[in-house]
């Protein structure tokens, strides 16, 4: 049978505490502390920043960490087109004389959008860094990207339509009017949008933000810019591609 002296015993303790120290100093650390500070980072190779909320086996918010003291919270709701036209301050009918040709929901949420307006004869696919298990079984209708890294070629779509998306977001809880992230996503609609090609955000904070970050974003101008119902200091935003561009 072994037996330890109390001084040996405490020389043990003080060695195991002092090796436990330095194994956790040497740990690796978050990854959340490895994304810059309010830069884009591509989110389809960082999952570990993205938490889904589910309720009633339904999602109800995505919450996308971006850097390591910022999070964007992203709400997914119903988008059907009353409810997305509504955004625009717009009935129906004087909301779909903006749709044709090729068209991209980015950030399609559930994609009730997207399916009504398929069902209505449009040419509408959409993309959102999270896609539920019914969206999954449409490859070619839904596709699972980062908007701010969009896959699609230069020149692909004729609209691009973000509601509710984690562009608008981004610019709610921008901490500077040109904020990298958001003008990035605006970039990459841009590139992926053709010439004379519409883009509609809402709802966009009405403080000058958006006319801030079309400064660093040449090639896009404000064609109409309408009241958010729900919100009077938020609008909603419909931006023409230049045909030079």
């Amino acid at each position: 049978m072994l037996y330890f002296g109390r001084s040996s015993m405490v020389r043990w303790f003080i060695t195991s505490i002092f090796f436990t120290a330095v194994q956790l100093f040497l740990a690796p650390q978050s990854k959340a502390a490895d994304v810059p500070k309010y830069e884009c980072v591509d989110l389809i190779n960082h999952p570990d920043a993205i938490t889904v909320t589910v309720k009633n086996g339904f999602v109800s918010s995505v919450e996308v960490q971006r850097s390591s003291d910022k999070r964007t919270y992203y709400f997914r709701t119903d988008r059907d087109i009353k409810f997305v036209a509504g955004t625009y301050d717009m009935k129906i009918n004087e909301f779909l004389l903006y749709f044709k040709g090729k068209i991209l929901d980015a950030g399609a949420g559930d994609g009730s959008f997207v399916n009504e307006m398929r069902v209505l004869g449009y040419d509408v696919v959409g993309a959102d860094i999270y896609l539920t298990p019914f969206q999954k079984t449409q490859p070619d209708v839904f596709f699972r990207q980062d908007i701010a890294h969009l896959k699609w070629p230069d020149n692909t779509f004729d609209r691009i339509i973000s509601t509710h998306s984690v562009l608008t977001y981004e610019l709610r809880n921008a901490s500077a009017p040109a904020d990298p992230v958001s003008m990035r996503v605006l970039q990459e609609f841009k590139r992926v949008l053709k010439p004379g090609g519409i883009i509609l955000l809402s709802p966009v904070p009405d403080s000058g933000v958006m006319e801030s970050m079309l400064a660093n974003v040449k090639g896009l101008v404000i064609e109409k810019k309408t009241q958010y119902p729900a919100n009077s200091r938020e609008s909603g935003y419909i931006l023409k591609k230049t045909e030079g561009e």
